[in-house]
């Protein structure tokens, strides 16, 4: 560039301090404080003036990301001992070999990070939020008298924050797992709510492994029941419909099998579990006082593998040795971890997106508490919403995979 430039240059106009400029943005020369700016760098600088009193200062302003730059003119006055020197711009035109002069303004430009600040919304939502009360103690705290503005102070002050209720619990549930335990309930192993996970894992399908579902033994089991499923007819599955221990779920996805035997196979034994599952969820705290069978159809082995995952033993009646449930109890969270196994069930059943309705229905219990476990278990849940129809209107409830 310094080759094109030639060595006699004649100043044809000066633009500084004229009017003509004034009515112009002027040349800018801008220093970053944070470093250099990068040539594919998209910000875009304004420039304003601001009028201070009888003096008017430049100032620039723009936005890359979530910085935002500000930077003010340099101080050019010279009445001031710490003045800086002023800045020309010259633009030369090779073929004229003339020379024009601009006023250049320089600049310091500062970074700025914004930080997004919700308090206001957070506390307009927490004024919205609040209830009768609430609002009633604002106006006796205005405006009520001395006795009903100390009532409203002790009712107050004797208010227990949900953090501590969190915290007494707490200790209060490790207080009660340190003491000795009564000697007709056997010591239980260390047991978690879901199977283990692959956090690491970078495919859905690799979050969890089918296996601490479905054993390779019980597999094999599942195997000769699934047999009579491989050839089922549409009237067939028509008479299902009337049997008890027939799920929704099950009957429906018989319908809907891979043709490949091997793989149609595979699905009709996770179904088969699903519904082993199911009829498991399904018993009341009554049956396992019951000296008779619990759980009709499901395989000697698998039973057991149930009652000893998903309940616990009170005692050990050795008189009892034909009914292996009596004696047993299941607990709110041995549902829970028995609603985690069949929420990964599905997943793998239905290529981890599925429709919570027909699930809930057969476990009789709310598509809340359906989508909460889900949530732990780590899917997205997702709503979608339908045309509205009358007095049966539902929001359809999503069920993904969020690994």
């Amino acid at each position: 560039m310094a080759d094109d430039i030639p060595s006699v240059v004649k100043v044809t106009e000066v633009f500084a301090g004229s009017k003509k400029s004034k009515q112009q943005t002027p040349a800018v020369l801008a220093r970053f404080t944070n470093g250099q700016l990068c040539n594919d760098s998209n910000l875009e600088l304004q420039y304003h003036v601001d009028e201070i009193g009888k003096e008017k200062r430049g100032r620039l302003t723009g936005q890359s990301g979530n910085v935002t730059y500000t930077g003010i003119e340099d101080n050019t006055d010279l009445k001031t001992g710490e003045a800086q020197p002023r800045y020309y711009l010259g633009v030369v035109h090779t073929d004229s070999k003339t020379m024009q002069i601009f006023d250049l303004k320089t600049f310091t430009v500062h970074p700025e990070v914004q930080v997004i600040k919700d308090e206001n919304i957070e506390l307009n939502k927490k004024r919205k939020d609040r209830s009768i009360m609430e609002k009633n103690d604002d106006l006796v705290k205005s405006f009520g008298s001395k006795k009903k503005r100390n009532a409203v102070k002790t009712r107050e002050a004797s208010k227990v924050a949900q953090e501590e209720l969190d915290s007494i619990a707490r200790d209060a549930l490790d207080h009660h797992s340190q003491m000795p335990k009564s000697p007709k309930v056997k010591s239980q192993v260390q047991d978690t709510l879901v199977p283990p996970c692959n956090i690491h894992a970078t495919d859905v399908k690799a979050v969890y492994d089918i296996t601490d579902i479905i054993s390779a033994k019980d597999m094999e089991i599942l195997k000769t029941p699934a047999g009579a499923y491989m050839h089922a007819t549409t009237e067939e599955l028509e008479k299902w419909k009337d049997e008890p221990s027939m799920s929704k779920y099950f009957l429906q996805h018989l319908r809907i099998l891979p043709l490949e035997d091997k793989l149609k196979l595979e699905k009709i034994c996770y179904l088969l579990y699903m519904s082993y599952l199911i009829q498991f969820h399904r018993l009341k705290a009554k049956d396992f006082r019951s000296k008779t069978e619990i759980l009709v159809g499901i395989p000697d082995k698998i039973q057991t593998n149930l009652l000893d995952n998903f309940s616990l033993k009170l005692d050990d009646d050795t008189k009892n040795k034909r009914y292996y449930h009596v004696g047993r109890c299941v607990t709110k969270f041995a549902k829970d971890k028995l609603l985690a196994h069949i929420i990964i069930l599905a997943l793998f059943i239905d290529d981890f997106r599925f429709n919570c309705k027909v699930l809930s229905q057969d476990l009789k219990i709310s598509e809340k508490r359906f989508t909460d476990v889900a949530k732990v278990v780590g899917c997205y849940v997702e709503v979608a919403s339908r045309m509205k129809k009358g007095k049966d209107y539902k929001d359809d409830i999503n069920v993904n995979s969020g690994g």
